[in-house]
């Protein structure tokens, strides 16, 4: 059984969330999935995402809507978070999405600014999400440009690069390899525990979930050991797509 303090959390690429609405909340319920972060939902400002358990915080690329925490001042890589509290912790939890794409040389300094900047955040973080890196260590056949840039991020500072052990991205095309691309950057891996590729939901990607256990016997699962020194940044409010919910009773929380 789950202690008080022991969160479930799922985050996915919808790829679409406007005809998936139902089926996603289903599964939400029926798998007592207490945070949810979604990127890519493609909904319109005019669409209606709303569920009798959830509360749903959203923010559309189109405006900026919400202040749950201060959106950090990216370029290349889209982010909203959101800060979880039990008693003497504080996590900052982050819905992240980078499209990467062809690498160019502003391309790559803007990411390695933007990294920078999440990898230091104050306090505690989950940064969850679509990071279109590919490297070895975290299960890909191969690598690309922008995981092998993450990747040297792990020696310079104090992240750690969790993933489930199975490809998330499914593409369509057979000549496409499977990837895991959505993953966890942390810089404390003893909050999250059970992380799991879940064959449900209709995208190319699958949704991703794991523990974040708040309370102090926390399982502690470390991919990378890595040190480094801060750098400091200030953080301003940006526009991206993402979503959240909150339930009265007991916390759902579901970022889009």
């Amino acid at each position: 059984m789950m202690s008080a303090a022991t969160l479930k959390v799922l985050f996915w690429n919808a790829r679409s969330i406007r005809n998936k609405n139902i089926e996603l909340f289903d599964y939400l319920v029926n798998n007592n999935i207490d945070i949810c972060l979604i990127c890519e939902t493609w909904l319109k400002q005019n669409d209606k995402l709303a569920h009798s358990l959830y509360k749903c915080i959203r923010r559309d690329r189109e405006t900026i809507v919400f202040d749950i925490l201060p959106c950090i001042q990216t370029d290349v890589v889209e982010n909203l978070g959101i800060r979880l509290i039990s008693s003497d912790k504080k996590v900052n939890l982050y819905s992240i999405y980078f499209p990467g794409g062809a690498i160019t040389e502003d391309k790559r300094k803007l990411f390695k600014s933007d990294l920078r900047k999440l990898c230091n955040i104050s306090g505690s973080f989950v940064l969850c999400g679509d990071f279109n890196c590919r490297h070895g260590s975290w299960g890909c056949s191969r690598a690309n440009a922008w995981g092998n840039i993450l990747n040297e991020f792990t020696t310079f500072f104090p992240i750690n690069i969790l993933h489930p052990g199975q490809p998330t991205y499914v593409p369509a095309n057979p000549r496409h390899s499977p990837s895991n691309l959505d993953i966890v950057v942390t810089n404390s891996p003893n909050f999250i525990s059970h992380i799991t590729a879940i064959d449900e939901l209709d995208s190319d990607h699958l949704p991703v979930r794991f523990c974040l256990n708040l309370d102090i016997n926390a399982t502690h699962r470390e991919i990378f050991p890595a040190k480094a020194t801060r750098l400091p940044f200030k953080s301003k409010v940006c526009t991206c797509e993402w979503w959240l919910s909150v339930n009265a009773v007991k916390l759902k929380v579901f970022v889009v």
